[in-house]
C-alpha cells in the first residue's frame, strides 16, 4: 500500500457511486449517506476538479444532520481531500478535529506533517536562492559601475 495522499480510487468504483448519486438527485431523494460516499470517492480521484467537488460536498454534509455517518470519517475525508490538493494546513485542521482513535488518522497526520515541512524547506530554499541571486546581481552592477 502506498501513501494515503497518493492512493486513488478506481474509476469503476467512482462511476458506480456517481450513478447512484445522480439517480437519487433525479428521483428527488438524495440521502446524506449517498452524498458522503460519493464525496469520499471524489476526494480520492486523480483529478483536482473531482477532489474540489468532493470537498465541497463533504463540507455541505457537515452542515446536515448526520444520522448513519461518523463525523470523524467526514473530517478524515476532508483532511485527505485538502492534503491531496496540497493544502496541508487545512488538511491538518480537519484531521485534528477528528477523534484520536480514528483508523488511519496517525498515518495521515504523519504524511501531512512531512509534506508541510518539506514544502516549508523548499520555500526556504527558494527564498535563499533568490536572495543570493539578488546579492550577486547587485555586486555585479556595483563592480560594473566602478570600472
Amino acid at each position: 500500500m502506498g501513501s494515503l495522499l497518493e492512493d486513488t480510487v478506481d474509476w469503476r468504483e467512482l462511476s458506480e457511486v456517481e450513478k447512484k448519486y445522480h439517480s437519487e438527485i433525479r428521483n428527488g431523494n438524495l440521502t446524506t449517506e449517498t452524498k458522503f460516499h460519493y464525496a469520499q470517492k471524489l476526494v480520492k480521484s486523480q483529478y483536482q476538479a473531482d477532489i474540489l467537488k468532493g470537498i465541497k460536498i463533504l463540507e455541505d454534509v457537515l452542515g446536515k444532520e448526520l444520522h448513519n455517518i461518523d463525523v470523524d470519517e467526514v473530517y478524515l475525508s476532508l483532511a485527505l481531500g485538502y492534503g491531496r490538493l496540497g493544502d496541508f494546513k487545512n488538511g491538518l485542521f480537519y484531521l485534528r478535529l477528528s477523534s484520536s482513535s480514528c483508523q488511519g488518522r496517525e498515518e495521515l497526520e504523519a504524511e501531512l506533517l512531512e509534506r508541510l515541512h518539506r514544502n516549508g524547506w523548499i520555500g526556504v530554499g527558494i527564498v535563499a536562492g533568490a536572495t543570493l541571486l539578488t546579492a550577486v546581481l547587485i555586486t555585479y552592477v556595483y563592480k560594473k559601475s566602478k570600472s
